[in-house]
């Protein structure tokens, strides 16, 4: 249900202050309380004040409302805006006509566009800072064209949807840092156990939930056989697919995919559900290319968020997520970048060092022994492990590259005491064929991994049976990692050994 408001006093009250004249409509949408998200305001909530300001006249207007702009040839319509703390702001206008905008005052001065909407429409992302007022400027490109269009201020958002399925998997808690991350600086809201439909459905902005400057998905992927994978996502009800012609992301800058084979084109539609969000707006996108375990997923959004929210790109941001899991085999690592990888969402800040330790003296490689094996991480970054009776160990040692060289160490060597040994009658552990989650039964459709590896526990190597395996329930697939303790034979939580 639509309310308009016409504030026809506007036009009385900008007449008598000689200022150009433009009508403004107030649109209020009456949202559903799920969510607990404000309603678009009425005209109880505005008073639209004029501001003078070096001979000027501003009109101050307000975050999410739609403003009907209404200008004769020539003219030029003016707003302000100030921020209540420093944040990210968008400013586009939206209508027929090719428009400019020109926003001053925002924190990095002033900030000129004309048609960076894919049309004729301008947009202006900026930092606004607290108490300083931000003056917006908006006119037709051609000084001869007269009409109407609407301008909307927002603050930028972060949409995440994560659920509990039930069935014992849960990605809430894989909200919380990413949330924390950005609320200082986004709009963050974390929709928790909400329906597709509900991701489709506008918000406080008039804008679906789903396209939001930053949006985050965490749960399951589809997939039906090896043939058809990688078509959508579960939501706790409901699901996206490549099939949902509707989806616009257009205001989406980066959205991230946390799910198996969410970037795994196989299927007979030839296109992930990540890559399928950037043909329908997103200018970036991530996805795993196979089944990824949760513990894994959690580990590589976690460290790219944070990284994205200092001023990485998205290819720095992916980048940094992957370094954070342990394991050369981990899916995790296998992630795809769909669109402008390059894509940065908040201003850079001074580079801080994830290294646990910088060690100057970089001859220290040279004198690892032969029980040290080296695996590439990336073009600029490698992995020594160093071995335990030919097997891979939680002690290593990162290097960083430069034109070839060597020009930072991270240390993560452990100091060992002792190391256990292997009961060979663990050796035969065998996944079960099917697992009981809540009420309903997962079947066993492929064991993909067994390694056997060495994890300092109290400065004691651990021998643990590493055993990955996908699990299936209709088109929903989980990988599942079961480990047990080669020395006694308990089981051990995959989550605890899998990240840096």
């Amino acid at each position: 249900m639509k309310k308009i408001v016409k504030l026809s006093l506007i036009l009385v009250v900008l007449s008598l202050f000689s200022i150009n004249l433009f009508s403004i409509s107030v649109s209020a949408s009456e949202c559903g309380d799920f969510f607990k998200e404000n309603e678009f305001m009425t005209n109880s909530d505005l008073s639209y004040e004029i501001i003078s300001d070096n001979g000027t006249n501003y009109t101050r207007i307000y975050l999410n409302v739609k403003n009907d702009v209404t200008l004769n040839s020539g003219e030029i319509a003016y707003f302000t805006y100030t921020p209540e703390a420093d944040f990210y702001f968008v400013v586009e206008t939206i209508g027929d006509y090719d428009t400019k905008l020109r926003v001053e005052n925002t924190a990095t001065g002033t900030i000129i566009n004309d048609d960076s909407c894919g049309n004729l429409n301008a947009k202006v992302e900026f930092k606004g800072l607290q108490g300083k007022p931000v003056y917006i400027s908006t006119k037709f490109f051609s000084s001869s064209t007269s009409g109407s269009f609407t301008l909307q201020l927002r603050k930028q958002r972060f949409s995440m949807f994560g659920y509990d399925d039930g069935h014992g998997h849960s990605t809430i808690s894989d909200l919380k840092i990413p949330y924390n991350a950005f609320k200082s600086i986004f709009e963050s809201i974390k929709y928790e156990n909400g329906s597709s439909w509900e991701a489709f459905a506008n918000d406080d902005r008039d804008l679906a939930r789903i396209n939001s400057e930053i949006m985050f998905f965490t749960g399951h992927g589809y997939k039906n056989d090896e043939d058809n994978k990688g078509f959508g996502v579960s939501f706790h009800t409901g699901g996206i697919t490549t099939n949902d012609r509707f989806l616009n992301m257009k205001k989406t800058k980066v959205a991230m995919w946390a799910a198996c084979y969410s970037a795994n084109s196989t299927n007979p539609g030839n296109i992930s559900i990540a890559e399928f969000s950037v043909r329908h707006g997103a200018q970036s996108a991530v996805g795993f290319s196979e089944a990824v375990e949760f513990s894994s997923s959690k580990t590589f959004t976690n460290r790219f968020f944070t990284k994205l929210a200092s001023g990485a790109t998205v290819k720095e941001a992916a980048k940094y997520g992957a370094e954070g899991l342990l394991w050369p085999w981990d899916n995790g690592k296998k992630y795809v970048i769909f669109g402008n990888e390059e894509m940065r969402v908040t201003d850079s800040s001074p580079t801080i060092s994830s290294f646990s330790m910088r060690n100057s003296n970089l001859s220290i490689i040279d004198n690892l022994g032969d029980d040290y094996e080296y695996i590439s991480l990336d073009d600029t970054k490698g992995r020594y492990y160093k071995k335990i009776n030919g097997y891979l160990t939680n002690s290593f040692i990162d290097v960083a590259y430069e034109n070839g060289c060597i020009v930072e160490i991270e240390d993560y060597r452990k100091d060992i005491f002792s190391t256990l040994n292997i009961n060979a009658k663990h050796l035969n552990y065998i996944l079960p064929n099917q697992k009981t989650v809540g009420d309903e039964i997962y079947i066993l459709e492929e064991e993909t991994l067994r390694n056997i590896v060495y994890y300092s526990i109290d400065n004691v190597m651990v021998p643990v049976l590493i055993i990955i395996g996908n699990y299936k329930k209709g088109n929903q697939i989980i990988e599942e990692a079961n480990c047990v303790n080669l020395a006694t034979g308990l089981i051990i939580d995959y989550s605890t050994i899998n990240e840096i």
